[in-house]
């Protein structure tokens, strides 16, 4: 296997881990069907009871008074409070004494001697996470069997960042059904992701790649898990897969595409039930097209709406979390809105507008456009463009396009330096903006300075997903910051510049943001319209407020 181009982070000195600094961590949910064997596949292994936390999500069958009989350590969260990542991450920060952090879930029994196993890899010390063999449980049909063969095959593998140049997206493959992280490697990834619906062990191991370090499969480390999933329960589990894709748009352009692996593992399937098995063969062809089909409906969730999401994921109470809903004022946010903005002409009159300025605007910014993109291909690694999630007109979600400003490891950067800079962590709370924003890039600073890394939004305005003139688009997180406004702010359409953006953008508070947001929903009309379009230049070209 490649090995990375990056020299991995320096490590101690002892070639082989400390059983005494191991923790052991299983998230659980009803999980008394499941504790006899699972208890007993615990007592099989290396690890003291004292140092496995079962974190139980409100189980009413028990499960926790398990766990407590059985001497284990207890974690209680509510239900609602599951999430695959945040709860993972939660569990971590309850064990900083660990130096090394392993996880199973409640149905994945390890064959005797499996942790052992899987803590030889971390004799490498350039070695970050791994994770062990799953082989199918007891019963598991052909179909199921299958699948694990295909993902966790009979022999060991390193890989590292070069890996993706042979392998692609399958580099950052991981599974916290059974895998182990070096505390240390897992803080510097940013521990686990909260805000994804599932694979928050691709996008750890990724990250881990990507700053040095390797991850390692160990198929000498076995444990027994599948599922006996049904067609419907597929399309579920590859929705939530599309969806992640999607948003982490990252991992895809770093690591490449998945193009091939469907139709590689569509192949092996067939191979490995003919003849044999050949009766299963058109249910199996069946059930990878509605894998497929889940999977392209994820890659559009910004279209499908809250609501589809929900019924179509495998994760619903992830969206009940996340997802905003869509907003319909009631009478007394009514009163809020401006008459005209309530109107079908206002909504012909502004599409008009939008159409009309945006085919006179196109043939000047396509030279424009073109130049800017060559320059950040030039001067910084990545691609030109850069989309993000963003809430549209009516609660719904769209891809808002951007000149990319920020280095490609923007998160972990903006993480340290707010770290590192408790007034700055105050700053972001209150704009959701830096004057210094330590991810943006030399020729990042030129383009926001006079807001030209707006400019491919123009493909948002002809789409219908923005305006010329309305409120900024905002993200999920922004939304609590509306409270009884943001009703407000979903009646009309997002804008490329607005009142805030010609009012002094970030020298303004957040709440004055709102307060400008209201005020043109409220007073809309078409002179206001003129005039915030007459003074956006200007303020572009002073610079006004921009960061």
């Amino acid at each position: 296997m490649s090995s990375t181009a990056l020299q991995p982070p320096a490590q101690d000195d002892a070639r082989s881990v400390d059983r005494s600094q191991v923790a052991v961590i299983i998230p659980t949910w009803r999980a008394a069907a499941h504790w006899k064997n699972l208890a007993a596949a615990l007592a099989q292994q290396s690890i003291p009871k004292a140092q496995v936390l079962i974190v139980d999500s409100g189980s009413d069958d028990g499960t926790g008074s398990l766990a407590e009989a059985a001497g284990f350590r207890l974690l209680r969260i509510a239900q609602n409070e599951f999430n695959h990542g945040g709860t993972r991450q939660l569990a971590a920060r309850h064990l900083p004494w660990a130096k090394i952090l392993i996880y199973l879930t409640q149905d994945a029994l390890p064959k005797p001697g499996a942790i052992d196993a899987l803590l030889q890899a971390f004799d490498d010390p350039t070695v970050g996470a791994a994770y062990g063999r799953q082989l199918p449980r007891q019963g598991a049909g052909p179909i199921e069997a299958h699948a694990r063969a295909f993902n966790y095959p009979a022999h060991s593998s390193l890989r590292s960042y070069e890996s993706r140049r042979e392998l692609g997206l399958r580099a950052a493959f991981f599974s916290n059904s059974f895998g182990a992280y070096r505390a240390e490697a897992l803080e510097q990834a940013g521990g686990f992701p909260s805000g994804v619906p599932m694979a928050e062990d691709t996008i750890v191991a990724a990250r881990m790649l990507m700053r040095g370090w390797n991850t390692a499969y160990v198929a000498e480390a076995e444990v027994y898990h599948s599922h006996p999933y049904t067609m419907t329960q597929e399309l579920r589990r590859y929705f939530d897969t599309g969806v992640y894709h999607a948003r982490e748009k990252w991992l895809r352009e770093h690591f490449g595409e998945p193009h091939g692996e469907g139709r590689r593992f569509v192949l092996s399937e067939l191979r490995a039930l003919l003849p044999g098995n050949f009766y299963l063969a058109p249910y199996a062809l069946l059930r990878n097209a509605a894998k497929l089909a889940g999977y392209k409906l994820g890659l559009h969730e910004a279209k499908l709406g809250p609501a589809w999401c929900r019924r179509l994921s495998a994760n619903p109470h992830y969206w009940d979390k996340t997802a905003a809903k869509t907003v319909e004022p009631c009478d007394d946010e009514r009163k809020m809105l401006s008459p005209r903005v309530q109107t079908f002409r206002y909504t012909v009159i502004k599409r008009a507008i939008d159409i009309l300025a945006s085919i006179l605007l196109i043939p000047i910014l396509i030279p424009i456009c073109g130049l800017i993109a060559l320059l950040i291909r030039l001067t910084s690694p990545g691609p030109a463009l850069f989309s993000h999630r963003r809430i549209g007109r009516g609660g719904g979600y769209f891809f808002m396009w951007k000149f990319r400003t920020m280095r490609w490891n923007s998160e972990e950067v903006l993480e340290q330096y707010l770290d590192q800079h408790p007034e700055a962590r105050t700053e972001w709370t209150r704009t959701h903006k830096l004057l210094r924003d330590p991810r943006v890039t030399p020729l990042g600073r030129v383009l926001r300075r006079y807001s030209l890394d707006e400019l491919p939004q123009i493909w948002n305005i002809l789409r219908g997903e923005m305006s010329l003139v309305g409120p900024r688009p905002i993200v999920t997180d922004e939304v609590e910051k509306y409270g009884d406004r943001f009703a407000c702010y979903c009646a009309v359409t997002p804008g490329v510049t607005g009142l805030w953006q010609v009012s002094g953008r970030s020298v303004l508070s957040y709440d004055e943001r709102v307060a400008l947001d209201c005020r043109y929903v409220q007073e809309w009309s078409l002179w206001l319209e003129a005039r915030i379009l007459l003074r956006t230049l200007p303020a572009a070209y002073n610079a006004d407020g921009a960061v």
